[in-house]
């Protein structure tokens, strides 16, 4: 009885698990904000914009992350990891063939589409421009801005500036210095934090106060609002700014845990992650509401291939249908039935004097 109760409450903690995924990363809206884009478990998923079952677009043999959506929405761009470090590829978000735009030994990362969706802006760690003041070193959360042709085709340096985030609008750039410290880092106080910038075409001018963190920035549709995220409220949370007035105001109120990866559609609406979990914010609404999302994929068994090793110690059931094995410190239970063998144990501590019980 206590067996198939264990058996009725693991397999009830599965299906929560499989209706629920946590750490859904990176989310961002279509142009039109019907599809979502967003990273769980390295892979690239698509989704309604109000949630529901979500397909992979990407493998799962390699990471691949920082999904965009050209401004048609014909097209979704992302870094992956193939072949030792980041490149940007491009593929169609109906799928298809991914086209490789970069090739370097150094990490590149999407930023933006341009707004005729025929370049894509993309930061790079790789030799900076002969005319910048600043080198970007290894290991560093930033790079330098190049543009390159969807279609493929040399790189065009953009701004000689490190990066960690950028997005531009006609001939602004919102972007995000690269801060000192460790990026998912909270509650940092100091000089060492992510700021924001802008830069107008002339000069470049910073938007947020110094020794709070702030990333992220988004744009409206008109380019006269700048959504963000800061830390100005104690924790993360999203931010709009009026840039004619310079006023801020507060759109959301999480506490205990940071709002991550803010995106935006052209109507709008705004959705980020937070604890895990992705929340919409309709324009005009005061009102975030959270975002069912079902990954469908196919679950590996939890079954594992076992090279026997010296077995030190064995007892069988008295119907032989199971039996108990001590092979170098850990207990494995072979059903004779079904031929499998399950790992009981996983820790260095050796397991000795085994018994069954019933």
């Amino acid at each position: 009885m206590r067996y198939r109760l264990s058996l009725l409450l693991l397999l009830l903690c599965s299906s929560l698990q499989a209706a629920e995924p946590l750490w859904l990363r990176e989310p961002v809206f279509s142009p039109d904000g019907k599809q979502l884009a967003f990273t769980w478990q390295g892979r690239v998923y698509l989704s309604a914009g109000d949630g529901g079952p979500a397909m992979p677009l990407t493998d799962g043999n390699y990471l691949s992350q920082r999904p965009l959506w050209s401004p048609d929405g014909k097209l979704i761009a992302f870094a992956a990891n193939l072949y030792g470090n980041e490149d940007v590829f491009v593929v169609p978000s109906r799928g298809g063939e991914m086209v490789r735009l970069t090739r370097d030994s150094r990490p590149d990362l999407p930023q933006a589409f341009s707004a005729d969706g025929k370049q894509l802006l993309l930061s790079s760690q790789r030799l900076t421009d002969p005319d910048a003041d600043h080198f970007v070193a290894e290991g560093y959360q930033a790079g330098n801005l190049y543009w390159t042709p969807v279609a493929g085709g040399p790189l065009t340096p953009a701004q000689p500036l490190p990066a960690t985030l950028a997005r531009p609008h006609g001939n602004q750039l919102a972007y995000q210095m690269p801060g000192m410290d460790q990026p998912f880092r909270k509650h940092q106080h100091s000089f060492a934090v992510s700021r924001l910038w802008l830069f107008d075409g002339k000069q470049h001018r910073q938007l947020t106060e110094d020794r709070v963190a702030a990333s992220d920035p988004v744009w409206d549709e008109q380019g006269k609002q700048l959504y963000y995220l800061s830390e100005r409220s104690g924790d993360f949370n999203v931010w709009q700014r009026d840039l004619a007035s310079g006023q801020d105001r507060q759109l959301t109120h999480f506490k205990g845990h940071p709002v991550r990866g803010l995106s935006a559609s052209r109507q709008g609406d705004l959705v980020w992650s937070w604890q895990g979990e992705l929340y919409r914010l309709d324009a005009g609404s005061d009102t975030p509401r959270k975002l069912v999302i079902q990954p469908l994929f196919a679950k590996v068994p939890a079954e594992q291939s076992w090279q026997p090793g010296p077995v030190d110690e064995a007892i069988a059931r008295q119907d032989g249908e199971e039996v108990i094995l001590v092979s170098q410190g850990d207990l494995y239970a072979v059903d004779t039935r079904r031929e499998r063998v399950r790992q009981l144990t996983r820790h260095p501590s050796r397991a000795v004097g085994t018994a069954l019980s019933g």
